[in-house]
């Protein structure tokens, strides 16, 4: 049979047909934009991959269900008769379904994006003190909000709206249901608007990268400043660099490593620290760290290789006979003293 476009542009008329293939198409894009997320370049990309597809496709309902409710839905009911009260029966009906939908939305939205945080942040001190963990927390605040107003409009604004279409005495008061549905209108407004600043939030979010593995934890010395300290897994090590006090000049660079089952690591040929200045070539500056008598697993070095306040990236490597040498990658700026 050839092809005929006159039969394609007949099928593509009918309505549910038409809405499939976008929903379908809406879908497929989304799922190009999961495979180049920050999930696509984890271990767990088969958990994360499907949950960030999901957490997309149900913002896409809510989202684009508040926008046509504050944009297409005016130019509807301005179709209908004023005093008739079609405009009344009209939202009465189609908020209780809507809000069906935008509850179904919120709860994968919660559930994926709570896995997601998990896996993305790490921590409470990254979701505090990190760029991508305080953006996380705006983007959270901002979500709330939007829960506030569709709440408001599902317990507040559609009973009063039911209520109207079906009044005790058999008559509706059109004035008074013309003053809910106006309340309505700049409340959807506002959440259509608080739903873009989501948005733009949401593209700042992805431009930015998660935090390590070994962002700093936060400590206090004796001193009361406050040390670097990193910890994480590199290979079939659990590490942990403690850089005393973390400022320009003379620091402590201190190291701990534990095999998977946490014992302290006995075997090691040498531990090493290398660094190297982002912000100018300063080529690259080697540091071995000595094992401190009697603490299995413990090295420990003083120097002033931070020797410039600015933004460094400092490798730690485990030379082990008959492993792979190990090693992870710290990124840090270094204030001044």
């Amino acid at each position: 049979m050839l092809f005929s476009w006159r039969r394609l542009f007949h099928w593509a008329k009918r309505p549910r047909t038409l809405y499939n293939t976008l929903i379908f198409l809406s879908i497929a894009i989304m799922t190009t934009t999961s495979l180049d997320a920050h999930a696509a370049a984890k271990a767990e990309a088969w958990l994360l991959l499907p949950l960030d597809l999901i957490h997309l496709v149900s913002t896409g309902f809510w989202i684009g269900g508040v926008f046509c409710l504050a944009i297409l839905l005016p130019i509807g009911v301005g179709k209908l008769a004023p005093e008739s009260g079609e405009r009344t029966q009209l939202l009465a009906s189609l908020l209780p379904r809507f809000s069906v939908v935008a509850i179904c939305c919120v709860v994968l939205l919660v559930v994926t994006g709570t896995v997601q945080a998990v896996f993305d942040v790490g921590s409470w001190e990254a979701l505090w003190g990190s760029s991508y963990g305080q953006t996380l927390l705006i983007k959270i605040g901002l979500f709330a909000l939007l829960l506030a107003l569709g709440a408001f409009h599902l317990l507040r604004i559609s009973p009063q709206l039911r209520a109207f279409v079906a009044p005790a005495d058999g008559e509706m008061d059109v004035a008074e249901a013309g003053k809910v549905r106006t309340t309505f209108g700049k409340s959807i407004r506002v959440e259509a608007a608080l739903a873009v600043v989501l948005l733009v939030i949401v593209g700042a979010l992805t431009s930015l990268s998660p935090p390590p593995p070994g962002a700093p934890v936060k400590s206090t010395n004796q001193s009361g400043s406050a040390p670097l300290v990193y910890q994480g897994k590199m290979d079939d090590l659990i590490y942990s660099l403690v850089v005393n006090p973390g400022r320009v000049g003379m620091n402590t660079f201190e190291v701990s490593l534990k095999e998977r089952n946490g014992q302290p690591l006995t075997k090691a040929d040498g531990v090493r620290l290398r660094f190297t200045m982002l912000d100018m070539d300063m080529g690259t500056q080697e540091l071995d760290l000595m094992p401190v008598p009697d603490q299995p697993g413990h090295y420990m070095v003083n120097s002033i290789a931070l020797g410039m306040l600015g933004h460094w990236k400092m490798t730690l490597l485990v030379y082990r006979t008959g492993f792979d040498d190990a090693q992870t990658t710290i990124n840090l700026s270094v204030p001044e003293s």
